[in-house]
């Protein structure tokens, strides 16, 4: 036997793990200049998030990140903005906008309760709700 969940009648807050990207294609920070910048064309995102062997979020390489490099050469850690901006996945999405805006970003790394990347979400995916 199992008990079915209750119904209050009262709408479910939408929070940033009804909207955000699972599939993330993320990075190690020693990965070079040219594989960042192949991932961010070929998978058409703004941004890659940068994790450790532990897949925790330590940083965030970005498109403009690569435009601003002064050479080829570098690696993720070098390039990534540190640390990121990473939020629980229950967080509304009230919350993750005004952190966005307050913050001046438009991506957010959303992790799950051990600490490890969850998702991402982004502007693009508030403003579609």
């Amino acid at each position: 036997m199992h008990a079915k969940g209750q119904r209050t009648g009262l709408p479910r807050h939408r929070t940033v793990a009804d909207v955000m990207t699972t599939h993330v294609h993320v990075a190690g920070p020693l990965a070079p200049f040219k594989f960042l910048a192949r991932l961010i064309e070929e998978n058409r995102v703004g941004a890659i998030p940068i994790v450790d062997q532990q897949g925790s979020p330590v940083g965030m390489v970005s498109e403009a990140d690569l435009f601003q490099a002064k050479a080829g050469g570098m690696v993720a850690s070098d390039l990534m903005t540190s640390p990121p901006i990473t939020v629980p996945s229950e967080m509304s999405l009230d919350e993750a906008a005004r952190l966005m805006q307050e913050r001046d970003v438009r991506r957010l790394v959303v992790v799950d309760a051990r600490g490890r990347i969850a998702g991402v979400v982004s502007r693009g995916d508030l403003v579609a709700v």
